[in-house]
């Protein structure tokens, strides 16, 4: 008998299906990985956006003294208009999907103590991602409101 080599009907099949499943489990991880490296950068942008304010605090940029026990607020859209700087000087390349909350969270027992006008601030930065919203915060303290502009050298550490 005289049969020819080469693959069947049956084979071809079966390896295009075997080809098929492994290239939706590819492309699956692929679009999951590219979907973490978005959020990744959001996470990164925010964190940078934290710091930026945060130096500003420290500095005593009047923008980011809230009151005591009160909450400023820049919701989606908002920065850029307060923040100018934020376009041009800043890593963040859209500020605008970003929502910020600054809170007073009053003077610290250390600087009450030390007779030193310090308060205490906490920073939230916000944005949306898959339908959801995804927040980041830091505290760190800076001048009362209406104060010098300058924050106070501490003892020991000035």
């Amino acid at each position: 008998m005289n049969r020819q080599a080469g693959l069947t009907v049956l084979e071809v099949v079966v390896a295009l299906a075997i080809l098929a499943v492994s290239l939706g489990a590819l492309t699956s991880l692929l679009i999951a990985s590219m979907r973490r490296n978005l959020e990744s950068g959001k996470r990164t942008e925010a964190a940078l956006l934290l710091n930026h304010l945060g130096r500003l605090q420290v500095g005593g940029d009047p923008r980011l003294l809230a009151p005591p026990d009160r909450e400023l607020l820049w919701d989606y859209g908002e920065l850029p208009s307060s923040f100018p700087e934020l376009r041009g000087g800043s890593n963040l390349s859209q500020p605008e999907l970003y929502r910020v909350r600054v809170r007073n969270l009053g003077v610290p027992s250390a600087a009450r103590d030390l007779g030193v006008g310090l308060n205490a601030y906490r920073i939230e930065v916000c944005w949306k991602e898959a339908g959801r919203e995804s927040c980041i915060f830091g505290e760190t303290i800076a001048p009362p409101p209406g104060g010098s502009g300058t924050p106070p050298p501490l003892p020991i550490i000035n």
